[in-house]
């Protein structure tokens, strides 16, 4: 007598009827469906993304004169989406400034100058004209002396002027001469919030949007830094 596993083709050994795939196949789909509702469930109750102007070459191309709304007590900016960064108007200003830096962007919270009033201006450049590098004895003076703004821009011909000067710039601090600058009117901002058409507050999305100084700027001009009235 031989042991061993019994022949399948033999006669009369049970094969049993092959296994049909369809029960398995089933099981993963309701697998799968069943992770497409959560993931769809999580996506609905997810926060709206913080509103952003598009991406261009010329972002004022989202922020032109009608995207910038102006009441007797507010300065509302609108972004691509529609959201408005709201503003309570402050007082005005009309004074000269020497620009030691700056970058523009589709929106207040990423525009900004860095700025000498005209009278630190002229102390800094008489008393101390390499003022500029860390081993100066005015480094520490200047940087006191320094005002730093998030800006709002009045319409496209204002932005050509702070790009022309922010361009201008570049040589200067190539060459480290021939300051720039700006004589402009307009007033200061006070931050109030970021909302969406609908009234929905985005303002805890933003870090340190209460702590920048905002500034409206309705005309500029250029000129040398030397030529400024304190």
């Amino acid at each position: 007598m031989r042991l061993g596993w019994p022949d399948p083709h033999a006669e009369g050994v049970y094969r049993p009827p092959p296994r049909s795939p369809w029960p398995a196949v089933l099981k993963l789909l309701g697998v799968l469906l069943g992770c497409l509702v959560v993931y769809g469930s999580v996506e609905l109750a997810r926060e709206p993304p913080l509103p952003r102007p598009s991406s261009k070459a010329r972002p004022d191309a989202d922020l032109v004169d009608d995207a910038l709304e102006i009441t007797d007590d507010r300065v509302v900016q609108r972004v691509a989406s529609g959201a408005g960064i709201y503003f309570a108007r402050g007082g005005r200003f009309d004074a000269g400034f020497m620009l030691f830096s700056g970058g523009l962007d589709g929106w207040a919270f990423s525009s900004h100058l860095s700025l000498f009033e005209a009278r630190d201006a002229a102390k800094v450049l008489d008393d101390y004209p390499d003022f500029y590098l860390c081993a100066s004895s005015g480094a520490s003076y200047a940087k006191s002396r320094l005002q730093t703004y998030a800006v709002v821009l009045r319409g496209p011909a204002v932005r050509a002027v702070i790009e022309a000067a922010l361009e201008a710039h570049l040589e200067v601090e190539r060459e480290k001469r021939g300051w720039i600058g700006l004589r402009m009117t307009g007033e200061h901002l006070e931050f109030l919030g970021l909302y969406t058409e609908a009234g929905q507050d985005l303002t805890d999305q933003l870090r340190a949007a209460h702590e920048k100084r905002y500034i409206l700027i309705d005309s500029v001009e250029l000129c040398d830094a030397d030529d400024l009235e304190e």
